[in-house]
């Protein structure tokens, strides 16, 4: 079976093609000699290359939120002791925040980072748990162990709502993980399960990470108003016409994103946050003149993390513009490596809007802080 460091070369190798234009026929030809001489088949090296995606995805993340000091992609090609180790992801520093300080030295500090070794993984759709095999943990544990760093994991949970990352500790993991076995590879194996209940209470991305959890209140209605006597806009439905408006309804308090407005940039990131929140809700389309207004009701306190947010608003945004641009490249990896000064300026921009939001009471916010006990 092909190894971690072939699937990486194999990504590596599709961006290349991707960048340089290939035709079709021949990232074809070329793809089924690649996977031929990788023996594997097409089902499981997509499986995979989606797993390299979600590190990826995970990387653009702590550009998106954290305040990070380093982050370093870690070669997984291992020439000693493969039996015995194996090489996490990412060697991630952060910067020790205050409140951190206080809480676990006692004390401010200032020009301390905290570093840890990160392993991403990513759960299957809608699953509510994440399961390890026991030989899988151990030797990425001896790794972390042998340079006497702490190790963590970055799990994404595709649920039917939303996307969610969390940020767990691997001694987490030992101590709340139920051992049981599992069919993984084609056969039983020793694993570590453990619920989503138990991640979500031992989270630590709202300490290392920045990430905080995100309210808006129950039976929040947010109505997008398209103009089909609007032709020419910026965007616009090819039947329903152009978007000229995000209404947020709480309670009495109505708040309007007007996106004819001059300061279109603006209007635009805001209703791209809004865009994120409303696909939490039920949907109902109807139509008032030359307008349609779809609307999204919060049936329950909807919880959002902030990490969840911008990162989708970043997405929702950066791939509207490829789209415009007739660009296909629109993957968390081509983003990362494109990152420029436009997508630094884009991200500030969803923190403020984000916070003009916070202030007008439409999102309520609250850390996120693990269990310590």
């Amino acid at each position: 079976m092909a190894d971690i460091a072939d699937i990486q070369n194999f990504k590596k190798f599709r961006s290349f093609k991707s960048k340089y234009g290939l035709s079709p026929k021949i990232k074809y030809k070329l793809d089924k000699k690649i996977i031929e001489k990788l023996n594997i088949s097409q089902e499981e090296l997509d499986n995979r290359l989606s797993g390299l995606e979600a590190e990826d995805e995970f990387l653009l993340m702590t550009y998106l939120i954290a305040n990070i000091e380093q982050i370093t992609p870690l070669e997984q090609k291992q020439l000693f002791n493969k039996n015995k180790y194996t090489v996490p992801d990412y060697l991630l520093s952060v910067p020790v925040s205050d409140f951190a300080s206080k809480l676990f030295l006692k004390k401010d500090t200032s020009s301390l980072c905290q570093r840890m070794f990160v392993e991403v993984k990513k759960c299957k759709k809608d699953e509510r748990e994440f399961v390890i095999t026991k030989k899988a943990y151990e030797k990425l544990r001896h790794y972390a162990e042998l340079y006497s760093l702490p190790l963590y994991f970055a799990l994404k949970f595709n649920m039917s709502a939303s996307k969610q990352w969390f940020f767990i500790t691997g001694k987490v993991i030992e101590k709340f993980g139920k051992e049981e076995k599992r069919h993984i590879i084609n056969r039983e194996q020793d694993c570590y399960v453990i619920d989503i209940t138990k991640i979500l209470k031992y989270d630590f991305s709202g300490l290392w990470l920045n990430n905080f959890a995100c309210f808006v209140s129950k039976s929040t209605k947010i109505r997008k108003i398209y103009d089909n006597s609007i032709k020419k806009f910026n965007i616009s439905h090819p039947k329903l016409g152009a978007i000229i408006s995000h209404n947020i309804i709480s309670g009495r308090k109505e708040y309007k994103i007007d996106l004819l407005q001059k300061d279109f940039l603006s209007a635009i990131v805001r209703s791209a946050i809004v865009e994120v929140i409303s696909s939490q809700g039920k949907k109902k389309q109807f139509k008032k003149g030359n307008q349609t207004i779809i609307e999204s009701t919060l049936n329950n306190n909807s919880c959002i993390p902030y990490a969840h947010l911008v990162l989708e608003t970043y997405l929702y945004f950066k791939n509207k513009i490829q789209q415009i641009k007739g660009e296909t490249d629109n993957t968390p990896e081509y983003y990362v490596e494109n990152f420029s000064e436009f997508d630094m300026n884009l991200v500030n921009d969803i923190h403020k809007h984000f916070f003009e939001l916070v202030d007008e009471k439409v999102i309520v916010v609250a850390r996120m802080m693990p269990n310590l006990s």
